[in-house]
């Protein structure tokens, strides 16, 4: 940008009556928090991206209520402050990082412009905090924050039932631990509605468009729940955001197909029924229906089997153009055209069930031995 772009940009933020949520002041007259600028990096892309707009500022050397301008000396080392951007990239999902950083030479005292790009569209951006906190000890022991996912830990079981009977909304609990406490934190509003706590925080991610939440019991002293703050597989949000219709059961079991997790039979086969999924168990993938409105198209091609006989055409018409093929060579034939679901055991058996079947059929013969076969086509 010029620097005439960049004194109308900041001459209409200063006019603006009080900060919004694309354009914050900060006064940074010497330093300021590394980590601070992470979060506001976040917290506006984010905000740019539900905005529409295409990117948002973070400006330093202007007080944040009357908009005057007193200068900043951060980082007055143009070197130092362009390291700021591989910094702050490092630390933010999908590596993102300033669009660029300005400095405005103000006579009232240095401005220091940071453009931060919008946030991928149905991706919301995240920046890397570790910190441990400790809350109130009957409620939560430990909140560890990492740069895809909080992590809850919580001395004790699970006190009635398990998560997932809780999830749909269609459950609550008989019984308290401590039903007094439980009373007085709803009294208080410390909590909302008894028993709907796990289907509140389902419902709050499928609205984000975000992974639902995970519940690990394998310690019978704890119980641990991951909530992601980032997409797993990015096609996801978007087949939310296309598919409103789907049923929160739905969106919990595709939930566990995107994070291959093993899912019941029975629920592979209502999918598999709406075509939301193909592919067999346990390798599950996303159905040519759904892939239509999303990025999967490329998966679906490559997750999607040819029929037998195409296999069959290629290996005897390579046959027939070079005079033999080798195993070696029918497998670097046949290999990347294999599902890719399929793992290395799985596609080289696929390729001798096929050519033992060609054998069977009459159609080509094997001259050399088991461990070096060499297949020609059978006279």
């Amino acid at each position: 940008m010029t620097e005439k772009e960049l004194y109308k940009i900041l001459s209409e933020s200063i006019d603006l009556p009080a900060e919004n949520e694309v354009v914050e002041f900060k006064t940074a007259k010497e330093s300021f928090d590394f980590n601070k600028i992470g979060e506001y990096f976040s917290a506006l892309s984010n905000e740019a991206n539900l905005k529409g707009m295409s990117c948002a500022w973070l400006i330093f050397g202007v007080e944040n209520t009357k908009h005057q301008i007193f200068g900043s000396n951060f980082r007055s080392e143009r070197k130092k402050l362009d390291s700021l951007k591989k910094e702050i990239g490092d630390k933010i999902t999908n590596n993102i990082s300033f669009v660029e950083i300005y400095e405005l030479n103000n006579p009232d005292g240095r401005v220091i412009m940071f453009q931060i790009p919008a946030a991928p569209q149905g991706i919301p951006v995240a920046y890397e905090v570790f910190y441990y906190g400790r809350v109130n000890e009957s409620l939560v022991a430990l909140n560890i924050e990492k740069i895809d996912k909080l992590i809850f830990d919580n001395a004790g079981n699970f006190f009635e039932g398990i998560p997932e009977e809780y999830c749909l909304g269609e459950k609550t609990p008989k019984n308290y631990r401590n039903p007094w406490l439980v009373n007085a934190m709803h009294s208080l509003g410390m909590i909302d509605r008894l028993g709907y706590g796990i289907h509140t925080l389902y419902v709050s991610q499928r609205n984000r468009f975000f992974p639902l939440p995970d519940y690990f019991l394998s310690n019978p002293k704890e119980v641990v729940m991951y909530m992601y703050g980032q997409s797993i597989d990015e096609n996801y949000p978007k087949l939310l955001i296309e598919r409103r219709d789907l049923s929160l059961s739905q969106v919990t079991l595709l939930d566990k197909v995107q994070k291959k997790t093993p899912i019941p039979d029975y629920s592979a086969n209502l999918l598999r029924k709406e075509k939301l999924i193909e592919g067999r168990k346990p390798n599950y993938f996303v159905g040519k229906e759904i892939s239509q409105v999303t990025d999967k198209k490329a998966d679906y091609s490559k997750n999607k089997a040819f029929n037998k006989q195409q296999y069959f055409e290629w290996i005897l018409k390579s046959i027939q153009e070079h005079g033999s093929l080798s195993r070696k060579d029918i497998d670097e034939l046949l290999w990347n055209m294999l599902p890719a679901w399929m793992n290395a055991v799985q596609k080289s058996n696929r390729i001798k069930n096929l050519l033992t079947e060609l054998r069977r059929k009459g159609k080509i013969v094997n001259e050399g031995s088991d461990k070096n076969s060499v297949w020609v086509l059978k006279n």
